[in-house]
């Protein structure tokens, strides 16, 4: 069904088209909401955001709303969705209630808001419900999505990893939250093929946030996946310069000094991992590895029993998470802990 057409005060919808004010590359500035729940909140400017325009009376509204869920938890990917109602001027108690019902049979969460006397929906010229605006960092529209059509899920996955592609200077890297989240989209660049694109957006945190060791740790665990032993040891002595409390760190030096056959200094640097968390499985493996190479089976054995106690302990955790998400009715997350549960009683951790 193609979304349906509003008139806005005094325009025919031609002219509304015409007219609208906000398009892509124009900008979002910070505007007031109202939460189903009474709280009221200003949005502003400083992560990437999909606002969704919808209405209870629109059938594709609950579409589109279903959709972007999906989207999100197949492409894995950290966004801030606000979907906004704009049902009514001014919604009563069933209006509100209905708009919850709505929004979290979506799969949408908590909060659900909605436009106080359709302020915004005419300030921004919208002209179809639903409508969907995909925005940068620093506010600029990315893209404007006006129906819900086969293709538009992949279109918003793309529209949302161009709004990563890189750090707008308006938005310093000043705080751990902005540190952490831009990290995210560089995690999601990376998962997406945008390898330069997720490198240069890690640097940049890294290079405004010198302290800050989990810029590095990501581009070493990415370097190690890539089969870049060189760049993921970089990293890593990177990471534990800046933080020697990493445990990642430590853990691929002593890694790289056991495959490069240095098992001294592996032992050493894997030691420095478990002083930092003796629940890292991957540092036991190493000392393992280490061990035996020098022949020291005895160390060997008791390394392997340490982590195969590490694994069973790991592994009933996973089982009880797996349970909890089984009795939430969460499918995919308890798969996802009943295979790592395996995983991890079978030491493959």
């Amino acid at each position: 069904m193609a979304a349906m057409s509003l008139w806005l005060p005094l325009l025919s919808i031609a002219q509304a088209d015409s007219l609208r004010s906000l398009r892509p590359g124009g900008r979002v500035e910070s505007f007031p909401l109202r939460s189903t729940h009474g709280d009221q909140t200003i949005w502003s400017p400083g992560a990437p955001t999909v606002f969704v325009i919808w209405a209870n009376w629109s059938p594709q509204s609950l579409v589109a709303l279903t959709g972007i869920s999906r989207a999100a938890a197949r492409a894995a990917l950290h966004w801030d969705v606000m979907p906004i109602n704009v049902d009514q001027r001014t919604p009563g108690p069933q209006a509100l209630a209905r708009m919850d019902s709505l929004a979290h049979k979506a799969g949408m969460s908590d909060p659900v808001y909605f436009d106080p006397d359709l302020e915004l929906f005419s300030r921004w010229g919208v002209v179809t419900v639903p409508s969907i605006i995909v925005c940068r960092m620093d506010g600029t529209v990315e893209m404007i999505v006006d129906r819900w059509e086969a293709t538009t899920r992949d279109r918003l996955v793309h529209g949302f990893l161009g709004t990563l592609q890189s750090r707008s200077d308006s938005v310093p890297v000043d705080t751990m939250a902005t540190c952490h989240r831009q990290l995210e989209a560089a995690a999601a660049l990376w998962r997406y093929g945008s390898r330069d694109s997720a490198v240069t957006l890690a640097k940049s945190v890294g290079n405004a946030c010198p302290q800050f060791a989990t810029p590095h740790v990501l581009m070493s665990q990415w370097y190690w996946e890539s089969r870049n032993p060189t760049a993921a040891g970089r990293e890593a002595r990177a990471a534990v310069h800046a933080d020697s409390e990493d445990v990642w760190g430590w853990s691929v030096l002593a890694a790289l000094c056991q495959r490069q056959g240095q098992s001294d200094s592996a032992r050493i640097f894997g030691s420095r991992a478990l002083a930092c968390d003796s629940d890292f499985a991957p540092a036991w493996l190493t000392i393992a590895q280490a061990d035996l190479a020098v022949g020291d089976t005895a160390s060997t054995r008791t390394t392997l029993q340490a982590l195969d106690h590490l694994n069973q302990h790991l592994a009933r955790a996973e089982v009880a998470r797996a349970t909890l998400y089984e009795e939430r009715g969460d499918r995919a997350r308890a798969a996802t802990s009943w295979r790592r549960a395996v995983e991890m009683r079978l030491g493959g951790h």
